[in-house]
């Protein structure tokens, strides 16, 4: 019951923020505003903004399970995504932002001003299909946990969810980046104050060291060539991605830009060690759970307030992807 109240409270308070921003600037009705901001974002928006839409569902829960069954392996997913931005940065940042004197809004319309109309249909297709995908999952993850917690048939849960979703698009890309500094800050120390909290719980490093075997601290414990390929997968997917992009057309500057993809790369490197030592203690103190519950079972374990806290965390992902 704690963990719904506090989602539920968090939720409305993080559209709250979106509806307050969107109401200000309500004056500038243009489509160019509406998608980019008239190129005007500060580092701070634009790096929540990256930084919201990197740390997905998948990745803090999976990271956590990945982390109980395998242990450090668990962080080249992450380190995959970070490494992709530093990609964007220094091979493609400069172009999107240039294209967009033109007055480009989208990565196809950049492609089509660079090539040509049949290339821009195919970006187009290429990025929809991803989209699709990724939206579909977050919607899926949200309703989910919602209809848990709730205890309401999921198709409810996933009417509420698509509605929320909605509602959140149709504030802009301003109100998204506000919403998104909130979300970035409940996911980087939100989560990070939790790992410290199970560390502390199962007796404090030393005992993590002790207790599990010794292929746990060895990050390439999967083989190089499979870690290799899950880091380059990471890394190309991310390399230009469509908030990367869209940062590119936002951003009040080329140095903006380039450096919110920097800063992002580094935090998301770190943060990946917060999901993946609460796998750890899950993998010390918890017998026979399944993988991919182990971020919100060993929180549980610790106390309901903790375990609400994961799931607010978890929300934040949903919420700042989506």
């Amino acid at each position: 019951m704690i963990a719904l109240a506090m989602t539920i409270v968090y939720s409305v308070a993080v559209l709250l923020v979106g509806v307050l921003i969107k109401r200000r600037r309500a004056k500038d009705k243009t489509i160019r505003n509406f998608f980019v901001a008239n190129g005007s974002m500060s580092l701070f928006a634009v790096t929540a903004m990256l930084f919201g839409d990197l740390i997905a569902a998948s990745t803090t829960t999976g990271t956590a399970g990945t982390g109980y069954s395998t242990g450090f392996a668990a962080l080249w997913g992450i380190w995959g995504s970070s490494f992709g931005c530093l990609v964007f940065s220094f091979c493609f940042c400069r172009f999107f932002f240039e294209i967009r004197k033109t007055g480009a809004i989208t990565g196809p319309e950049a492609f089509g001003i660079r090539f040509n109309q049949k290339i821009r249909y195919l970006v187009l297709v290429f990025t929809l299909i991803p989209l699709f995908i990724v939206f579909s999952t977050q919607v899926t993850a949200a309703s989910m946990y919602l209809s848990s917690m709730l205890g309401v048939e999921e198709r409810v849960a996933t009417a509420i969810v698509f509605v929320v979703f909605l509602a959140m698009a149709l504030l802009g890309i301003t109100g998204v980046a506000e919403m998104n500094k909130v979300h970035s800050f409940v996911l980087l120390f939100g989560l990070t104050f939790a790992a410290l909290v199970c560390i502390n719980h199962v007796g404090g490093p030393q005992v993590l060291v002790q207790e599990l075997p010794s292929s746990y601290f060895n990050p390439f414990v999967k083989g190089v060539p499979t870690v290799m390929a899950q880091f380059l997968g990471g890394a190309l997917g991310f390399s230009i991605s469509v908030t990367s992009i869209n940062i590119a057309y936002c951003a009040k500057s080329i140095k903006v830009a380039e450096q919110s993809h920097v800063i992002v790369a580094v935090l998301s490197a770190l943060f990946a060690f917060a999901p993946m030592s609460i796998g750890l203690c899950a993998a010390v103190s918890l017998d026979d759970i399944r993988a991919d519950n182990a971020l919100y079972l060993m929180t549980g374990s610790v106390s309901p307030e903790l375990a609400g806290l994961a799931v607010m965390v978890v929300f934040a992902a949903i919420l700042s992807t989506a």
